[in-house]
């Protein structure tokens, strides 16, 4: 993969994990704006603008995974499970 194609992917990567992030904060303040419901039951079940900021976030993870190599895809997805794990752990 060319260099200029592999910057390329990391900056639409970034944007993704980025809008993933910014959604994740900001998602349930536009779906009040936009009258919208955020949770799927009421005040329990699916948080929406959650699912979609995880959504959002693994595509851009999954983009950045397409621009290493073979070895370093599998430390990378260990990297990531390990730190979804301590996250949910907290």
């Amino acid at each position: 993969m060319s260099k200029e194609k592999r910057l390329t992917r990391w900056a639409i990567a970034a944007a993704l994990v980025g809008a993933g992030v910014a959604f994740a904060y900001l998602g349930g303040r536009l779906f009040t704006v936009l009258n919208l419901p955020v949770w799927s039951d009421g005040t329990k079940g699916w948080n929406y603008p959650g699912v979609i900021s995880y959504v959002i976030f693994v595509a851009g993870i999954t983009v950045f995974n397409t621009t290493l190599k073979e070895k370093a895809r599998f430390w990378f997805w260990a990297a990531v499970i390990a730190l979804a794990v301590i996250l949910l752990l907290y």
